[in-house]
């Protein structure tokens, strides 16, 4: 191996993301990934989910941004998030207006494809597939390259200044941690057991009177089911059903129907009146939401960084893991891998920026009495906070805007508690 070389273990969004964002500072950014061809199309092996509801959110837009410059997002449709979507949450149809929050939502094969060719060739990253990462070498506290195999099959070492494990939700990062000697990883976990099933439709010439996009979620506890409807391009629409804690859409027409039916508002049913599928019923679960706290080992080695769902799965209903993988890669970007303690560092900063989406899933998720998991502290008065906060969406065009800034990953939570806000919550709770 000749000058310095950051080896990625997977070619998803965060994966691909972190490569590009290791370009500048090593002489080799090498990508492995374990699909011997994901520029096949459709859904990937390594990716299940990719079949189902994706959006990229303001944060994440902005991130990828500031790494690629000018990057097309293809295989997405870019909407305005206040005023395209129709959104029904917590009992109520949030109010909407023109703002300058953007997202988009896309066919996630058809984006995650496209952003990997781009970035491949901006940055000049070699991509070799079919093989798999085994574990790890380390010597001295420090990870020195992975043990994988080649698409020949062959079993070889490949060493690295700086390995980034990026596989996503089947990382075996923990285990091969403890095989190394280098400790034991604590996971924190909230078991939502969420279903989804998804269908490719034909789009209607006109997608809805005055929107594009349409969800429908639940108010917990008294239901669990939701459904997203968005276009994929001039042709087709896509409809995520999902439910929580086993309540799951079936996988027949009929049941599919008649879930779609069963929603809070009778919007998205009617919307599919006429439209014809295209495509089978395809589901998938998810069983439990996951933080594993590689910041909390009380030595982390040097040359290893993990990102992406490898660190943390999000409840996807709430469309944060992609953006997150995002802002990984930009932490990334801005890490002087050369100086000591520099992989300890980052990793920390990842774990800290995921405070803030992890908190606000949980605190939905929690208000299902049966959810399991580690309620945080003072998760009470935070729902009771926040169903004054998310009514009051309703009506308020500022309000709202602040829960999409939060939301999209601009401002931190303590933005809803803003003199402005937390006055309007106030009055709202003596009403």
């Amino acid at each position: 191996m000749t000058g310095r070389r950051a080896i990625v273990i997977g070619a998803g969004i965060a994966g691909i993301l972190a490569g590009r964002a290791l370009a500048g500072s090593f002489d080799e950014v090498l990508l492995l990934e374990r699909d011997p061809d994901p520029e096949a199309g459709g859904v990937r092996k390594g990716v299940p989910q990719g079949a189902h509801a994706h959006v990229l959110i303001q944060g994440g837009r902005n991130a990828i941004r500031d790494l690629l410059g000018d990057p097309v997002f293809d295989g997405s449709l870019e909407t305005s998030q206040t005023r395209d979507l129709k959104w029904f949450q917590f009992g109520v149809w949030k109010t909407r207006f023109e703002s300058d929050l953007t997202a988009h939502w896309c066919d996630r094969p058809r984006f995650e494809a496209a952003l990997r060719r781009q970035i491949i060739e901006q940055a000049g990253i070699r991509l070799e597939t079919g093989g798999r990462a085994l574990g790890l070498f380390a010597e001295d506290g420090r990870v020195r390259g992975v043990r994988a195999t080649r698409a020949d099959g062959q079993e070889a070492r490949l060493d690295a200044d700086l390995v980034v494990d990026g596989s996503g939700a089947g990382s075996r990062l923990p285990e091969w941690l403890a095989a190394a000697g280098l400790g034991t990883v604590a996971e924190e976990t909230i078991g939502v057991d969420i279903g989804y099933a998804t269908r490719v439709y034909t789009r209607p010439a006109v997608m809805g009177r005055d929107w594009q996009v349409l969800a429908i979620y639940p108010k917990p506890p008294e239901s669990r089911r939701a459904g997203i409807l968005y276009p994929l391009d001039g042709e087709r629409c896509l409809l995520t059903l999902a439910g929580w804690l086993g309540d799951h859409p079936p996988g027949d027409d009929a049941g599919y129907l008649a879930f779609a039916r069963s929603l809070p508002q009778p919007d998205l049913a009617e919307a599919l009146l006429g439209m014809e599928p295209l495509t089978a019923i395809r589901r998938y679960r998810f069983p439990a939401s996951r933080w594993r706290h590689f910041e909390q080992l009380p030595t982390w080695p040097e040359g290893l960084v993990a990102v992406g769902d490898a660190i943390c799965r999000f409840n996807p209903i709430y469309g944060q893991g992609m953006s997150v993988a995002a802002l990984d890669a930009r932490t990334l970007a801005g890490v002087d891998w050369l100086r000591p303690g520099a992989a300890a560092k980052a990793q920390k900063a990842l774990a800290k920026h995921r405070e803030a989406p992890w908190l606000l899933a949980a605190s939905m998720d929690f208000r299902f009495p049966e959810m399991a998991g580690r309620r945080p502290l003072g998760l009470g008065l935070l729902n009771a906070y926040a169903r004054g906060l998310l009514e009051l969406s309703a009506e308020r065009k500022d309000v709202n805007l602040r829960f999409f800034e939060v939301l999209d990953l601009l401002r931190p939570p303590a933005a809803l508690f803003s003199p402005p806000i937390a006055l309007q919550v106030a009055r709202w709770a003596l009403v």
